[in-house]
Formats: structure tokens, sequence, C-alpha cells
């Protein structure tokens, strides 16, 4: 606790002369009371990345509020962009962009947690609130910030629910691999935790970086070949490394599944690895086969809004849009605390798998996490 004190006195210091206020926070509130225009609601993402369809989620949703008459009396949403190119430093600078904006109440993204992590504390500083619907990493949400919230699982709930997946498949035993960062170290330790409750046993666990190269990939998994009898890997990883590590993989007849999390519900998978892709599961929050109502009808709408099919990012896009509007419509106002004191009081919010709301660290709750396997060079929903 003291060490965020800390940060927070520092990053005040620094900033205050930006601000125009010596309580950015007390200033936007102020400016959110007399407000009677359109909300601004910004949101972060590599908007350039091929397979992001967050933008659409979120448009489609923003467009939806405004068809129905807006918020508060007939409010418009307005949607402020900001490309943080899923960089760390164009990330800050987007997210300054933002704070310095004093009209912007709330922000979608971002995409990473390699970016939203670190910039959560500059939304808290500044009083705006984030809802993060792709990032899954655990420190974003163990801050002690009340205005920082996330749509979809943490890490070490992905991590849980993968490895009492693997216990159900009679995956016994289990190699673990990830990219050394916040997200697979994360996403890991929690499968190992887990792992190791459920009876599993976890033979040998390595990690790779950006730099790895095919070579590399190689040389672990002949140690893997040498050494272990083993029913799957666990794999923490991102696109493109992680399908360039099952590429490798299967090519050194390595036949037994993968399992990983969010990150390789990507379609870049199948793009890259192409028939190596089949046998990889990957937990997730989405697939169109989901049975229930208030998916289906997103799905509908969105082909035809779009002519494409959703992923991941645009049905999460969408829910964040929908959820920030609940919070406005609930605090009957704009203020970014009143609004994140709603979203904590949420209790059934109607989510597209179902109701969810949020607990006092900003962490979803009640959203089902599902499993996805590659077969025939497509995605297919796993039953229960």
């Amino acid at each position: 606790m003291i060490k965020k004190i800390f940060l927070l006195i520092v990053l005040a210091s620094l900033m205050s002369g930006c601000s125009g206020s010596d309580n950015p926070a007390d200033n936007r509130a102020k400016i959110a009371l007399k407000s009677t225009g359109d909300i601004l609601i910004g949101a972060a993402s590599p908007w350039a990345e091929k397979r992001n369809l967050l933008w659409e989620g979120i448009s489609m949703a923003a467009n939806e509020i405004n068809q129905k008459g807006g918020l508060l009396g007939g409010r418009k949403i307005s949607i402020v962009k900001g490309d943080d190119k899923g960089d760390l430093t164009t990330g800050q600078i987007v997210a300054q962009s933002f704070a310095d904006n004093e009209n912007v109440v709330a922000v979608l993204g971002h995409s990473s947690s390699y970016v939203s992590v670190p910039v959560s504390i500059m939304y808290q500083y500044y009083g705006l609130v984030m809802v993060s619907p792709l990032s899954t990493g655990y420190k974003l949400t163990t801050q002690g910030y009340p205005q920082i919230f996330r749509n979809i699982p943490s890490d070490r709930i992905f991590g849980e629910k993968l490895a009492e997946f693997c216990r159900k498949k009679g995956f016994n035993n289990v190699l673990i691999y990830h990219i050394n960062d916040d997200y697979g170290r994360g996403q890991s330790n929690a499968f190992e935790i887990s792992a190791l409750s459920n009876g599993l046993t976890v033979l040998d666990r390595s990690s790779y970086d950006d730099l790895s190269s095919a070579r590399s990939f190689r040389e672990e998994i002949k140690f893997w070949q040498d050494n272990y009898e083993f029913d799957a890997i666990f794999l923490a990883g991102v696109m493109p490394k992680a399908a360039e590590f099952v590429v490798e993989a299967r090519k050194m007849g390595v036949t037994v599944p993968i399992v990983g999390g969010d990150a390789l519900d990507h379609p870049k998978l199948i793009e890259i690895a192409g028939s190596a892709a089949e046998n990889v599961y990957a937990g997730s929050v989405f697939h169109p086969d989901f049975a229930y109502p208030a998916m289906q009808e997103f799905l509908e709408k969105f082909r035809k809004t779009y002519g494409k099919e959703p992923d991941i990012a645009a049905t999460q896009g969408y829910e964040a849009m929908m959820v920030i509007a609940e919070g406005i419509k609930n605090a009957g106002c704009t203020v970014p605390a009143d609004i994140a004191h709603a979203l904590h009081s949420l209790k059934a919010f109607k989510g597209l798998t179902g109701d969810f709301s949020f607990d006092e660290n900003g962490d979803v709750v009640g959203k089902p996490m599902i499993m996805k396997v590659v077969k025939g060079g497509k995605f297919h929903l796993v039953e229960n």
C-alpha cells in the first residue's frame, strides 16, 4: 500500500503542471457534473492489427445506444479513438491524450496487459474509469484502483480453469511453456498451482521471448522428447511466436494436445500454423456456437452490420461499451467516480454469454470460460 501511495504522489508531482489543477480527478468530476453534451469515451487498441475487431464491437454498441435515444435524457455517446500500436510508449502517449481531455469520462482498452497495467495508474490519477475488454494480466486489478475494471477473466481464472480442463481430459503429465512476460508468467503460475492441486504432474517449465527462433523451439522440444513422457503441453503464448512454436512441435513429431489461454484464440494461429494447429485447445469467452440468446442476437446484428464474422475482440468491445453505458445510466450522471461505484454495485448485467458483475477489485464475476479446439482448420466449441 505504501508503494502505491508513493507512486501516486510522484505521478501527481510530475503531472499536476499539465492538468491545470492540483486535483485533476476533482476537476474532471466538476466538468462532468455541468456537462450536457455528448458523452466522450476513449477507445484504445492497436487498431491496425489485422485481426482486431474490437473497434467494430465498440462502434456497434455505441450506435445502438445512440439510436435508442442515448443516455441521461438524450445525450449521445461519442468515441475518441486512440491507436496504442500495442506499444507501451505509444500507449502512454494515448493515455495522456485521454487524460488531458477533461471531457473524457471513461476509456475502453487497452488490448494488451503490457500496456493496460502501466497506464492504469494514469487513468486512476486523472479520475477516468477504465474497462479493459481484453487485458487478462492479474496485476491490472490488484493495485487497489477503484476505477479500473475488466470484462474478461484474469490470467488467474484462465490458468485455474485450464488446469481443471486438463484433469478432466486425462492430461496428467504436462509441460509448461510460456512467453517470458507478465501474461505468460501470470497464466503459467496460476496453471501450475492449480495443476498440482488437481493431481497433475508438471514435468518441466520453460519460457521463450520475442527473439526466440525456430531453432530454440526445436532445442527445447528435443530436450523434452529425450527426457519426458508427456500427455500435453500448456502454452501461455501470443501470436505470432506461439503459432511458430506449434509448427515446430508438430514437425518434430509432437502429437499430444497443446492447451492454452485466450491468446491462442486468434485467427493467426490457424493462418500461420495451418494443419499443425490441429488438436490445439484454447480457453476463451467467445464462440459463435455458444447457445445463449444474447450471443445469437449479437451475431446476427454484427453480420448484418459488417458482413463478416465477429471475433473475441468484437464481443468483448461490444460488452465493454454496453456495461459502461449501464454504469452511466445507473449513476445518473457522468462523474467517473459515480460510474465506478455503479459498476461495483451491478448485480446481474446482461452480457452476451450470461449475467455478470464486478468484484471489489474490478474483476468480472460470472463470465463463463469455454474451450475450443482446432479441427479441420476451424475452431470448434468443446462441449462440457
